[in-house]
């Protein structure tokens, strides 16, 4: 019910549950995603990891209770739960936010999963896919969301994002499906008494990226920080370099309106922009080893910092970590409105905003960026 209408049939793409039970450590500490791109930049399918100190019991019965989620989802006044007869159930819904409304139908069944578990599919309106597993690690659940929401067949408002920039796809699909896991985490806490469940060890085996990274950029979500890593097909002094020269950004990151060094006082000025949005900020860099930091001292994103971290993995492959900490609505009123209705928009859009760079980087240290 992931609230917009797609025009591609879309199959998603699983991963063992062997490689996700290692990464429960981790989701424990923050919220994980993996997003997948399609050759052309364009968003292939993006799934959610998140730990949820409750049985899997609970958060099944959560997931398959489709007529209770207008009473946890935020926004969402209408959801139905419809039996088709054949084990299947309907469900329509309606969403209400202050840019727009949305409404349609989601069909779901239970699948049977290689080890015996359930998994919850939902198919909406169009060809829209989604998929839930609830993985049981120690006496808690690793939630694994799969889905794909095809943003660019949204109304006007949305679509008006991605003209400005194209991987708001990524960011706004992102916020939907965070939106349901969230709401859905809680819930199951909630129904599970707040059971004071051990976070999972890394004793048995250290977690890994490998298997994600494999397939696409990786997200760590937390409250206040978002960091977006990627592994590039260059060497680290390349992907330096790039990013060692602001004052070219406004050539190869999209949405860069400006970018130029400032004589008084230094720093290096950068304008990026959105369609309800400008941030014109004022940034100071240092550049040490294997690391580049800045930090926003003036402007619109006063206050915010953004650290890249830089790993070597041969000669020729760069893992790249990029991380933010900046409230994007300090300026803006509008986002100020909306991330207070909807505040899984805060993380998507600045995941997208961490692809937007991160992608940028890559293009110019591999020789494609505009």
């Amino acid at each position: 019910m992931l609230a917009l209408p797609l025009a591609a049939a879309v199959a998603l793409t699983t991963w063992p549950h062997a490689e996700l039970e290692r990464l429960a450590p981790l989701a424990a500490m923050a919220d994980l995603a993996c997003v997948e791109s399609n050759a052309d930049g364009t968003m292939k399918q993006v799934t959610l990891l998140a730990w949820v100190p409750a049985p899997p019991s609970v958060m099944r019965d959560v997931i398959v209770r489709s007529e209770k989620y207008h009473e946890f989802i935020p926004n969402l006044s209408r959801s139905t739960n419809e039996p088709l007869g054949d084990g299947r159930w309907k469900s329509s819904w309606r969403m209400e936010l202050p840019v727009s409304s949305f409404e349609g139908t989601n069909v779901y069944s239970i699948e049977k999963t290689a080890d015996g578990g359930d998994a919850v599919l939902i198919k909406g309106d169009g060809d829209a896919r989604y998929r839930y597993e609830m993985l049981p690690v120690g006496d808690g659940t690793l939630l694994v969301q799969y889905g794909y929401t095809d943003v660019k067949h949204s109304n006007a408002f949305v679509r008006s994002f991605l003209k400005r920039q194209p991987m708001m796809e990524h960011g706004l699909a992102l916020s939907a499906q965070m939106m349901f896991v969230t709401a859905m985490r809680a819930e199951a806490v909630r129904r599970a008494g707040a059971p004071k469940v051990a976070a999972p060890s890394t004793a048995a085996k250290a977690p890994s990226f490998a298997a994600l990274l494999a397939r696409g950029q990786v997200a760590v979500m937390r409250a206040d920080e978002v960091s977006v890593l990627d592994r590039v097909y260059a060497s680290e002094g390349k992907v330096q370099e790039a990013i060692d020269k602001p004052a070219e950004y406004e050539q190869f990151v999209p949405g860069v309106d400006k970018s130029y060094r400032r004589e008084a006082g230094g720093g290096v000025y950068v304008e990026m922009s959105l369609p309800i949005v400008t941030w014109a900020s004022t940034w100071m860099m240092r550049t040490t080893a294997h690391a580049v930091d800045a930090a926003a001292v003036e402007g619109d994103l006063r206050g915010a910092r953004v650290r890249w971290d830089l790993s070597a993995t041969t000669a020729g492959e760069t893992l790249v970590v990029y991380r933010a900490r900046q409230r994007l609505e300090q300026s803006s009123v509008v986002l100020r409105k909306l991330f207070g209705f909807q505040p899984s928009l805060r993380l998507g859009i600045n995941v997208a905003l961490g692809l937007v760079w991160v992608r940028a980087m890559r293009g110019r240290a591999e020789g494609w960026g505009r």
